[in-house]
């Protein structure tokens, strides 16, 4: 270190203390050892001087007590090393269709992601792949929990909605395609026999139907504007979550929701 090797940086280390009689005697710490020997009283008592640590331009990266005998360390500044990529693409696809007759206007669309490939390249503690599969490409997996969560690899919505004066209903349909499980070999076999009974290669697709009301009131009143009142049903026919035999919860945390069906009811004022 720059630092370091510069003997014009060190001084007497009990000439640091703000009670010393002459504060920051310098020292040269290559004298010191010719004389007394590296490993001497002598020497020890000739180090950096801290001052110098606080300024991380010199490439230490290091913040000392001003003013502390013993060279108490306060922070420790480490630079960011780049270890390892991830190579990923895909496709984002959306499209509608909006369309009116007598019975108001109609409009569906369609909201889609496909992952093609997310692939772990040189990463440490990867040489075997997640979870030493021999998989590098997380896309359509369960991923490791660490480097990269589970990442289904298709995922979309459909989306149909209908408007006449001050009604409207939307109709969403949200789909997760199903995905490899890589916690499949090591849960198979540490499990029981039950364990391997409930056990899945594969963590199957998921579909849920949300469906919302809308009525939109003006009030006589211009200027207390208008209301929209809002009554859904969020996964209304309450499916059931993909089963998955890994930890306590039996499904997969970072991808579901487990709340199942919810009603709500909005009001939101606008003037």
């Amino acid at each position: 270190l720059t630092v370091v090797d510069d003997p014009n940086n060190y001084i007497l280390n009990d000439s640091i203390s703000s009670d010393s009689p002459v504060l920051d005697v310098p020292c040269d710490p290559n004298a010191i050892a010719a004389e007394f020997g590296v490993d001497s009283e002598e020497r020890l008592n000739c180090v950096v001087n801290p001052a110098l640590y606080t300024d991380v331009t010199q490439g230490v990266g290091i913040s000392r007590l001003f003013r502390n005998e013993s060279a108490s360390l306060i922070t420790l500044t480490l630079a960011a090393i780049n270890a390892g990529e991830i190579e990923a693409d895909g496709v984002d696809m959306k499209m509608g269709y909006t369309w009116d007759n007598d019975w108001g206007r109609f409009r569906a669309s369609m909201d889609y992601t496909h992952v093609n490939q997310y692939k772990m390249i040189g990463v440490p503690g990867l040489e075997l792949g997640l979870l030493d599969t021999g998989k590098d490409d997380a896309a359509g997996t369960s991923g490791n929990g660490l480097h990269v969560r589970s990442l289904p690899d298709n995922k979309g919505n459909l989306t149909f909605s209908w408007q006449r004066e001050q009604h409207g209903v939307t109709l969403i349909n949200r789909h997760i395609g199903s995905y490899q499980d890589l916690s499949y070999d090591f849960t198979f076999a540490t499990g029981n026999d039950l364990v391997r009974s409930l056990v899945t290669k594969k963590i199957d697709s998921y579909s849920t139907w949300d469906v919302q009301y809308r009525y939109v009131h003006d009030w006589n009143n211009g200027a207390l504007g208008s209301t929209v009142f809002t009554l859904g049903v969020l996964d209304m026919f309450d499916e059931d979550l993909p089963y998955r035999e890994s930890g306590g919860l039996n499904y997969d945390a970072t991808v579901f929701d487990p709340r199942g069906r919810r009603i709500y009811a909005r009001a939101l004022w606008q003037f």
